[in-house]
């Protein structure tokens, strides 16, 4: 709100904001409270006629979208008498265009906003102080009206313990891939003092890397970099909230192509369904047919559906993908009995031993 008289030639940019403030699809305003709000908050003085010319001007422009009402009004035409100097009627009637219930057309419809909203709220990896100024960001996009709307998504979410520097990290990221620059950082983990502490070198210091960095991807509510390192020939994933004291280094990155893999980076992401490092597998699977949609919030589409037996839903289906090899044995422990991993072999025999292994130790409970 103006505290002080605003010169006349901002009189259009208030306009700008008092119907970003006030209007939204529901909320209009009319040219006589548009002229009372610029006297009330902006302590401006404005007829009718330069409200009215300044909204034809910001229509005209096209920077701005406004909704409005057009009617037409027939009046007695008047001519100026040469004689007196007054406006006096013909006798004809003219018509005129009358504008009135202007609002602004939002780039994002409240329905919009709430998703977005709730989605900040999900992230794993935002802080509590973040999400608080985010929120409001996006809330004053609704305008004046929506906050109330906005109070009525669940606020439950994870506590973000890692870096408190995710966007200056993801601004750099961004830059190394746009320009194909290499980026050096030090990474976190926990410590069994429940606090986010540097992954140390052999010597004891916090460790460097120096990677390659290709695509940032998120992925079961967490933010990840897909990269490289000069010293292998696969992919490496780190969380994007780990990283810490990141650097733009002036180094070209080694292009993806290069991999003897010539990993695509769609596939890559599709496959690896916990984001964990490490080759792919064509596998096959026995699943409960009730668990379709499972299966696809997992593995997309890039599946394929066999044997499929008639009972919807006890019977048992086959599933033929690609899909990362450590992600698959979490994937079949996870949903166990309902999963039974077919092929590869190396992941079955994993998965017996390890579930041997898990049986004996609650057998030892007993």
């Amino acid at each position: 709100m103006a505290h002080t008289i605003q010169p006349k030639k901002l009189l259009i940019v208030n306009i700008i904001d008092i119907l970003n403030r006030y209007t939204d699809s529901e909320h209009t305003l009319t040219q006589r409270e548009i002229e009372q709000i610029l006297k009330d908050e902006y302590l401006m003085e404005a007829d009718r006629k330069t409200v009215r010319r300044n909204l034809s001007d910001l229509i005209d422009c096209g920077i701005f979208e406004l909704e409005y009402k057009e009617t037409t009004r027939i009046t007695p035409k008047m001519v100026k008498n040469a004689k007196t100097g007054k406006m006096e009627p013909t006798g004809e009637m003219e018509e005129s265009s009358v504008y009135t219930d202007f609002s602004l057309v939002r780039d994002f419809t409240e329905g919009e906003l709430r998703y977005l909203i709730d989605g900040v709220f999900a992230s794993k990896h935002i802080a509590a102080n973040h999400r608080r100024e985010l929120i409001k960001k996006i809330e004053r996009l609704g305008g004046r009206y929506f906050k109330a709307h906005a109070n009525n998504i669940a606020k439950e979410a994870p506590t973000a313990v890692y870096s408190a520097q995710l966007f200056y990290t993801i601004g750099v990221l961004d830059e190394a891939i746009q320009k194909r620059k290499k980026v050096k950082f030090r990474y976190k983990g926990f410590g069994l003092d429940k606090k986010a502490n540097y992954r140390l070198d052999e010597n004891g210091s916090p460790k460097e890397y120096l990677i390659n960095p290709y695509e940032m991807v998120s992925k079961n509510g967490q933010y990840y970099l897909i990269c490289s390192d000069d010293k292998h020939d696969d992919l490496s994933n780190y969380r994007v909230d780990r990283i810490a004291d990141i650097e733009l280094f002036d180094e070209r990155v080694r292009p993806l192509k290069d991999f003897a893999s010539k990993a695509k980076m769609d596939s890559y992401v599709a496959e690896h369904i916990y984001m964990f490092a490490g080759e792919s597998v064509s596998a096959r699977f026995r699943i409960r047919r009730r668990m379709i949609a499972d299966v696809v919030d997992t593995f997309g589409e890039g599946f394929r559906v066999s044997d499929v037996e008639p009972d919807e839903q006890n019977g048992w289906m086959t599933i033929s993908a690609t899909v990362n090899a450590d992600s698959l044995a979490i994937y079949a422990r996870s949903y166990a009995p309902d999963v039974i991993v077919l092929s590869p072999k190396s992941v079955v025999d994993r998965i017996k031993r390890e579930m041997t292994e898990a049986l004996a130790m609650y057998n030892e409970i007993a």
